[in-house]
């Protein structure tokens, strides 16, 4: 009987044996980092799984029900949840039955733990380990208070030594942070420092400064991952702060040596434009160092982001947080540098040579794309030598009476041509809004009119010409004693050249010699820095005054991430919003005239209903009188200095009407393009004078708690003024914005002078 009773012992403590490993082993498996170092994640989480497991084998009966009632209800997945479910279960019967089994402990326990281990987040950072902190505390105390003397004793030595150790560990490792902190600093100011001197062409002081920041980075590494300082990275919360230093350091000393070698490798300052030549060899011998510089970005951000951070102290949070911010913002702009070389022999001549054409469009004319399209230049591209072959006016290419029969291939796009006639008069070729959609139209006429093949297109108006011209140096125009700069050639081919050549010769030989004379210095001299191009056309690219088209994909794909694509957006699930004009009284009226704009929408999250009223104030300084003709008169016999125009307004929604400011409705016309809806609104504004349009739309969007608005404006002489409001509706309320701010319940903005912006309010019930 005695044999028996051992027996049935041995096999019940057998049984909770392997009931506590497989706890363990489920809890290694967790995914839980509290030292951020994968070996000491594994044993800290299995050896806590499998010590509560075997507490709940000694704790009260009572606790079981509260460990188990507590990982039901926290948050987390469908099979932690269900081992929790089956804990309350059993722990409820062993209560009913009256069963105090060990075993059965252990398996609450065990069960339990699982689902505490793997919670979700909710509330406030750390609140999931709180609450798993204290459930299973309550067991660990109850089975202490539980245990015999001996037991009791052996856990409150075992327990001092180990945080004997803990404090030991957390002292080396504070050693190791204080060492590695300052270095750290450095070293991220000797890499942005390094980085800075490679755009600028300083190659010896990039050198320098990278080899310096490669050097502390090492340091720090080496001093993070010293064998002495390794305990600390098995302290929970501790470790982790380790971890992101040494990841930080790690990922700094890889990124400074591949840039400190990509620098060794390029001359930057060779990669310029010299002579209107760019050298294809060194060009080529670029790439190599540029994509093993992105590979290195690219795998810094994902080792960064791999890091919790919420445990970290604010001035390590801040740091990291910063690190990881420059690589988020450094990885696209090396993408871009790396596609571009890659590209670039190909699209400069180095397989033969390539003709682009550059349509140079006035918006003081306007067309739905920016500016009707007075001139032209066509520049040649072989083996990295730019050369301007032709510069013309849009009438070198005209065909008023249809003799050299020039013909479009069908299609869509064509019903936004046809009315301008653009096959007989190319200077309306920007009557869309759709850069791809003119350059397509380029591509067409442009060899039925001369022959030549055209391999891309360029779009640029005065302000992207006065850009280029701070690149280039000015130029003196013979004849007219005037320099075209940076700072005066947009007003001077914009509003002056109409005042000082009262006839249409002497403007047509100073426009065709601003262009020429411009696109000549531009393809034989030499152009500044790269970092020195990229700051001065950026704006022009982002306001939209610079477009480029590529029939080569990667070129494209380029194009578009840089933004210079102009493409139109397709129809979206968002709100979108988008007001060209055209100029139909073909004069150069638009250069008087300034666009005020109010949108005011109201959106319900649930039903995507969006209500808005878009007001729309035109207001003409342009005087009656005392302007050449070509400025005030109106081809449609308008009194002089009227402004007479097409305002087109895009949107997913529909509008219901549009009045002027003194009550009288519009006449609106609405067409599908693009995806959206497109009215068309005539409008004539006096000399001096204004006038306001109120535009009611409404309609559905895809429903959601956030309201996202895309605004798509052309570039015009005077950009737009452009207030946003956006309040909830049916009970919902705006309760924080991305570039907007937030007073009450409405989230409003001024838009920025830019192409295209998002505008988003978030919207709660």
């Amino acid at each position: 009987m005695a044999f028996q009773t051992w027996k049935t012992a041995q096999l019940m403590t057998f049984r909770l044996w392997v009931v506590v490993a497989l706890a363990t082993v489920a809890g290694a498996a967790a995914g839980a980092h509290p030292a951020g170092l994968r070996p000491a994640d594994i044993v800290l989480t299995g050896g806590l799984a499998g010590l509560v497991t075997f507490a709940g084998s000694r704790s009260a009966r009572w606790t079981w029900i509260v460990i188990a009632g507590v990982a039901a209800v926290a948050p987390s997945t469908a099979l932690p949840t269900a081992c929790a479910v089956a804990a309350v279960i059993i722990a409820v019967a062993s209560v009913v039955v009256d069963n105090r089994s060990p075993l059965i402990g252990a398996v609450v326990a065990g069960l339990s733990v699982q689902a505490l281990l793997r919670m979700r987040p909710f509330a406030f950072h750390g609140a999931p380990s709180l609450v798993a902190a204290v459930a299973m505390s309550i067991v660990l105390v109850s089975a202490y208070l539980a245990s015999p003397e001996r037991p009791r004793r052996i856990v409150r030595r075992v327990a001092l030594g180990l945080g004997v150790l803990v404090v030991v560990a957390l002292a080396l490792g504070v050693v190791a942070g204080l060492q590695a902190r300052s270095r750290i600093q450095k070293a991220v100011s000797q890499a942005r420092s390094g980085l800075d001197a490679t755009q600028n062409g300083d190659q010896a002081g990039a050198m320098a400064q990278l080899d310096a920041a490669d050097s502390n980075f090492g340091k720090v590494a080496d001093t993070v991952g010293a064998w002495w300082a390794q305990p600390a990275r098995l302290v929970p919360i501790a470790g982790q702060q380790l971890a992101a230093v040494k990841t930080m350091a790690d990922e700094g000393h890889a990124l400074a040596h591949t840039a400190a070698t990509g620098v060794a490798t390029i001359d930057y300052n060779q990669l310029a434009v010299h002579g209107g030549t760019i050298d294809l060899a060194r060009l080529r011998a670029a790439e190599e160092p540029l994509r093993s510089a992105v590979d290195a970005i690219g795998h810094a951000e994902h080792s960064l982001d791999a890091i919790e951070t919420d445990w970290l102290v604010p001035p390590l949070r801040d740091r990291y947080s910063q690190f990881e911010n420059d690589l988020t913002t450094t990885l696209p702009v090396a993408e871009n540098a790396r596609d571009a070389v890659a590209i670039g022999p190909e699209l400069l001549g180095g397989d033969g040579p390539k003709h682009y054409i550059v349509l140079l469009g006035t918006p003081s004319e306007s067309r739905p794309l920016g500016g009707f399209v007075g001139n032209f230049a066509e520049v040649t591209a072989d083996q990295g030598k730019l050369t301007l072959t032709r510069a013309g006016r849009h009438t070198d290419i005209d065909d008023p009476q249809n003799q050299r029969g020039y013909t479009l291939t069908p299609g869509s796009y064509l019903t936004r041509f046809t009315p301008y006639q653009v096959t007989r008069f190319f200077g309306n070729v920007g009557a869309s809004p759709d850069f791809k959609e003119v350059a397509n139209v380029t591509g067409q006429l442009y060899p039925q009119a001369f022959g030549d093949p055209v391999d891309g297109v360029f779009y640029m108006d005065p302000y992207s010409l006065a850009a280029l011209l701070d690149l280039t140096g000015s130029v003196t125009l013979p004849g007219t004693g005037v320099t075209l700069n940076s700072k005066n050639a947009a007003h001077e081919l914009l509003i002056d050249q109409y005042q000082t050549f009262d006839t249409r010769p002497a403007r047509v030989d100073f426009l065709d010699a601003a262009t020429r004379l411009t696109f000549e210095k531009f393809t034989s001299g030499d152009l500044p820095k790269p970092a020195r191009v990229a700051n001065v056309m950026t704006p022009m690219i982002e306001q939209g005054h610079v477009l480029a088209f590529s029939p080569n994909p990667d070129a494209e794909a380029l194009y578009q991430r840089l933004g210079l694509d102009g493409s139109f957006p397709p129809a979206t699930n968002a709100d979108a919003l988008s007001v060209t004009e055209s100029n139909a009284g073909a004069n150069k009226l638009d250069a008087y005239m300034q666009r005020s704009m109010k949108y005011a929408a109201t959106f319900r999250p649930d039903t995507g209903e969006v209500q808005s009223t878009l007001t729309v104030t035109l207001t003409n300084s342009a005087p009656a009188d005392g302007l050449p003709d070509i400025v005030l008169a109106n081809i449609h016999d308008r009194p002089k200095g009227t402004n007479e125009m097409l305002l087109t307004v895009y949107t997913p929604l529909q509008v219901t009407g549009a009045t002027t400011g003194d009550g009288t409705a519009a006449k609106v016309g609405g067409s599908d393009d693009f995806g959206l809806n497109s009215y068309t609104i005539p409008v004539d504004v006096p000399p001096g004078g204004a006038v306001t349009l109120q535009v009611a739309m409404d309609g559905f969007i895809s429903p959601s708690p956030d309201y996202n608005l895309t605004l798509i404006r052309p570039p015009l002489v005077n950009p737009d003024d452009i207030a946003v409001s956006v309040t909830g509706t049916g009970g919902w309320k705006v309760v924080g914005a991305d570039n907007m701010k937030v007073d009450g319940e409405v989230a409003s903005a001024a838009a920025d002078d830019v192409r295209s912006q998002t505008l988003t309010a978030h919207l709660a019930h």
